[in-house]
């Protein structure tokens, strides 16, 4: 995997954590971030291109388009990416607005859980997103600061 990942993780590490009540702001983020997922292992770049907002921008200067071609160029890049997520931090500053700190992995081959992360040959980052609700608990990625991550991070 090469240094054009990190777009292409954000868009993917749209994860949170669970809410019981599945019309919670936090189990529609979850849901977002599910589908972000599913979109990236799926390589279907128009789902993605959904869950990114029309005006995100982030530390870097990428805006939308930007962000969906490097994902795109990475789809050429690599047959298949498998992710292993973990939720940090949920929060919501405002309303309609909230705040997930994610640490993804990324690899061409299933990562089924931690121990098959200190394993695999993965790229590591933790992402700070920002996020707004659109209307009706549809949610978006507005914004974005990623770093690499180490290994260490993603233990307990």
């Amino acid at each position: 995997m090469r240094r054009p990942l990190a777009p292409l993780l954000l868009t993917l590490s749209l994860l949170a954590g669970c809410g019981a009540d599945p019309n919670s702001p936090e189990a529609q983020i979850e849901a977002l971030f599910d589908a972000a997922e599913s979109a990236a292992e799926a390589r279907d770049i128009a789902t993605l291109k959904t869950l990114v907002a029309g005006d995100y921008s982030d530390d870097r200067g990428h805006d939308r388009n930007t962000v969906v071609r490097v994902v795109q160029f990475h789809f050429l890049q690599n047959k298949s990416i498998h992710l292993f997520r973990q939720t940090r931090e949920l929060s919501f500053p405002e309303r309609g607005r909230a705040a997930a700190r994610v640490l993804v992995a990324m690899a061409g081959t299933p990562i089924p859980d931690l121990a098959a992360l200190r394993l695999a040959r993965a790229d590591l980052y933790r992402f700070d997103l920002e996020l707004a609700d659109r209307g009706g608990g549809d949610w978006a990625v507005t914004g974005a600061q990623w770093r690499r991550a180490e290994l260490a991070d993603f233990l307990p």
